[in-house]
């Protein structure tokens, strides 16, 4: 839902010169499929080796029924032109 409602407002976040990037732990090919399906105007990334989600720190324990695994906690984050990381 969040990836649709970004390719909804995609116009107008690039009328501000703003770059959106989805990226997740799914192969380059589920990337392709999930962009096609949903009309996504912007880029997947693929994450495999969990390298950017350490490096963001989204990777959490998550309880799927009574089970503990570790999964990726879904978060937006704003860089600015210079690369800093602002929210």
């Amino acid at each position: 839902m969040e990836g649709i409602a970004f390719g909804d407002l995609y116009p107008d976040f690039t009328k501000h010169n703003t770059v959106i990037l989805g990226i997740s732990r799914d192969s380059i090919q589920s990337h392709q499929c999930f962009r096609e399906k949903y009309e996504f105007p912007f880029e997947l990334l693929s994450d495999t080796e969990e390298k950017v989600c350490q490096l963001f720190g989204v990777i959490k324990t998550k309880n799927m029924f009574g089970k503990l695994l570790l999964g990726i906690d879904r978060a937006t984050f704003l860089i600015d032109s210079q690369g800093i990381l602002r929210q």
